[in-house]
């Protein structure tokens, strides 16, 4: 763990948290629970009291089956809240301390009996159980602090030792939820850097998430050559000529007397793109001109950049001859 530096990626996050491998503290739900369930008995006391002096004290009319549902009744509105706060708590204690994260899928090792043995005599199980001791030694004395603060007032009347219990109790709550908030803290911190990632293993995840830089590479030589082919095909129906190497290279040139300083490549392609240009260029009324060594020189510029002067003789000879079979041809 000691080279493991980096924090854990979203990515790596998520499989752990599929696998059910989450921070859990069971020490906040139970901490909640016990905090709800006292807050919604301590509210719910006065009418607790009330019915069951009511049941103890009424008439009884109604026979047995009378009397039994009034207790039950009464049971029912005297716990309900409680039981109903306390499983609020601790719902609220999972979903904060874990995520509500469970793991659906067996894992075998852990109902390994061999591996559990080594898991019960492993430093970190030593480590559970000093913190164990810790928040049991903590909650110990923090009820015994609470218990001796009211101590007096359990000697006295009934209403001031009702009052003196509920005060204890909630000073043991609070501590005990103290104790979960920092286990849970703990418990968390913990978890990160288990979870943290050595920069090898943060490599290998950005190349199966990016991809291999070679397959990049392929891949945006390939969206060029697709963007350059539709430019291409575009371009086509401006051209005053295609020179074509009639089975592998077309390359479309513009040329405008008083506007351009010499002829320009305006599209190029090879294979399949090559026969695109071909056919624009036919549709288009561009005139198609065959010229293997021509081609393949020009096929080796740039769209939209002027051609050498080694090739000015070359392609004036290409524009002569289509300059005397149309000399009506507007392009010229």
């Amino acid at each position: 763990m000691s080279d493991q530096k980096v924090p854990a990626t979203p990515r790596k996050r998520a499989r752990m948290r599929e696998r059910g491998v989450v921070p859990r503290s069971p020490e906040l739900a139970g901490a909640l629970a016990f905090l709800a369930g006292l807050a919604a008995g301590t509210a719910s006391l006065p009418g607790a009291l009330e019915r069951i002096r009511d049941l103890l004290w009424g008439s009884g009319g109604g026979g047995v089956s009378g009397a039994a549902l009034a207790a039950g009744t009464t049971f029912i509105t005297v716990v309900g809240p409680v039981a109903v706060a306390t499983a609020l708590g601790a719902a609220a204690g999972v979903l904060l301390g874990s995520g509500a994260s469970l793991a659906w899928r067996v894992d075998a090792g852990r109902i390994n009996p061999v591996a559990n043995l080594a898991q019960v005599f492993s430093r970190r199980a030593w480590a559970e159980a000093l913190r164990a001791a810790v928040r049991v030694a903590t909650v110990g004395v923090a009820s015994w602090l609470a218990v001796r603060r009211v101590l007096p007032s359990l000697l006295g009347s009934p209403g001031a030792a009702g009052r003196g219990v509920l005060s204890a109790m909630c000073w043991i709550a609070l501590a005990a939820v103290a104790v979960a908030v920092l286990d849970w803290w703990w418990r968390r911190w913990e978890y990160e850097r288990m979870i943290a990632m050595t920069p090898e293993e943060l490599r290998e995840e950005t190349k199966e998430t990016e991809g291999n830089p070679e397959v990049r590479r392929r891949l945006r030589q390939w969206m060029r050559r697709l963007a350059q082919s539709r430019s291409s095909l575009r371009n086509v129906r401006s051209a005053s000529v295609v020179i074509t190497n009639p089975t592998r290279y077309a390359v479309a040139l513009r040329y405008r007397r008083g506007s351009d300083p010499a002829p320009v490549v305006v599209a190029k392609g090879t294979g399949r793109l090559a026969e695109r240009i071909r056919a624009e260029a036919l549709r288009a009324g561009v005139p198609v001109v065959p010229n293997p060594p021509l081609a393949r020189a020009l096929y080796r510029l740039e769209i939209g950049r002027f051609i050498p002067p080694e090739l000015y003789r070359a392609v004036a000879e290409v524009l002569a001859q289509i300059w005397r079979l149309s000399t009506s041809d507007k392009r010229w």
